[in-house]
């Protein structure tokens, strides 16, 4: 088995290089089809990626001329191999059918390559299975999405965007449920962004994620918490605490955290905690690890999106989390993670057919009683650039003991 070849066609890989040489006019139908990638004999790659580089001006001269710039032209067999793809085809009648053939087996490549990486992470017995199930729906998207290029015109968009564009129900946020928070971001968060939460140590950015979280789930929504700085008890304490302070119990979190209560009270808690697990079922999962790469976030969020899709994903907080590269500072570590969450939305919308907001908890260097500005984020390389909205807190100065 280990000396089969991948899928491939020499012959309609040459037909339709050769195709695009005998008549340019039709690289622009050819290109829809087929990318420089699909091509698996490298020779073919480059002298593709020539033609499409000289668009409707290809030619044996001009495509040979490219390629010599390149320093590419002997390494594909000279002149001579461009003279042998403009007699592999009589005409150029069949190329889209050529180009088509090329696609499918480019697809079959990677589909082999995906299912491999899905088998290597299923026989890593150190890897959680969510995150094995995560690499693995990951992988086939990605192939799904290489397969699909088929796009949509103006005219084929028409009545989904008039549609749209007629729709008078307003857009769903999903609100914080702290008052002067929520009219601050005008309501709510959107699907589809990446916002940053940040503040000092002991200002209070796990409480508003945590309620955020703990409201949204009430609302039937469903919300993945990952919390690289307390334990998933401490966010249950931090919810029973919300709960019992809507029948008008209220309990600090700190004490239910550390069990310093009453019997009466730990009734409560008992009873509010069964409550909450009822009511919420699966609609929260709370990941509390010491650290976690981008790359691990998406799989876990992937894998549990697939069967609960997601409305809030929570990162508490990024500073704790790995890029999973050597050699990189704080600075570009941040950077990298920022990047990676700012794309998470679009990468749950595709594989779980769900937008989610996502919001990234994130330290300042400053006094909580100072006013904060942008230039505050700790060490941030530059993440504010990456992100739909940052919101900076702090506590007022008249609140100071």
């Amino acid at each position: 088995m280990a000396d089969v070849l991948p899928p491939q066609n020499i012959e309609a890989e040459e037909a339709v290089l050769g195709s695009m040489l005998i008549e340019p006019e039709c690289i622009a139908r050819i290109s829809a089809i087929v990318e420089v990638q699909d091509f698996y004999v490298v020779r073919n790659q480059w002298v593709c990626a020539a033609i499409y580089a000289n668009g409707a001006n290809a030619d044996s001269l001009t495509v040979s001329d490219t390629l010599a710039k390149d320093k590419r032209l002997e390494e594909i067999g000279g002149e001579s191999y461009l003279a042998r793809l403009l007699t592999s085809v009589p005409t150029a009648l069949n190329a889209e059918a050529y180009a088509r053939i090329v696609a499918d087996f480019a697809t079959r490549r990677r589909l082999l390559t995906a299912l491999t990486a899905t088998a290597k992470a299923a026989y890593d017995i150190s890897m959680p299975i969510d995150e094995v199930c995560g690499i693995s729906h990951q992988q086939l998207n990605n192939v799904y999405k290489s397969a699909d290029r088929s796009g949509a015109t103006l005219p084929e968009r028409s009545d989904e965007f008039i549609e749209w564009l007629n729709d008078d129900s307003p857009s769903e946020l999903i609100p914080c449920g702290i008052k002067d928070f929520d009219a601050v971001v005008g309501g709510g968060f959107a699907r589809g962004e990446y916002v940053i939460v940040a503040a000092p140590p002991g200002v209070g950015k796990t409480a508003i994620a945590v309620q955020a979280m703990y409201l949204a789930a009430q609302r039937g929504q469903n919300c993945m918490y990952f919390s690289f700085e307390v334990s998933w008890r401490d966010i249950a304490c931090r919810m029973i605490a919300m709960k019992l302070s809507e029948t008008g119990h209220n309990i600090h979190y700190g004490k239910i955290i550390k069990r310093d209560l009453t019997s009466e009270q730990r009734e409560l808690c008992e009873r509010g905690w069964l409550e909450m697990v009822d009511k919420f079922k699966s609609r929260i999962k709370i990941h509390d690890p010491s650290s976690m790469t981008p790359d691990q976030i998406r799989n876990a969020a992937i894998a549990y999106g697939a069967k609960h899709p997601l409305d809030m994903i929570i990162v508490d907080q990024m500073h704790h989390m790995s890029d999973g590269r050597k050699g990189s500072d704080d600075r570009q570590r941040l950077s990298f993670i920022s990047r990676e969450l700012a794309k998470l939305p679009k990468v749950m919308r595709e594989a779980t057919s769900k937008t989610p907001v996502v919001i990234a908890l994130s330290r300042l260097s400053r006094s909580g009683y100072e006013q904060p500005d942008i230039s505050h984020l700790k060490e941030s390389g530059d993440i504010e650039s990456d992100a739909n909205m940052v919101l900076l807190a702090y506590r007022d100065p008249d609140d100071k003991p």
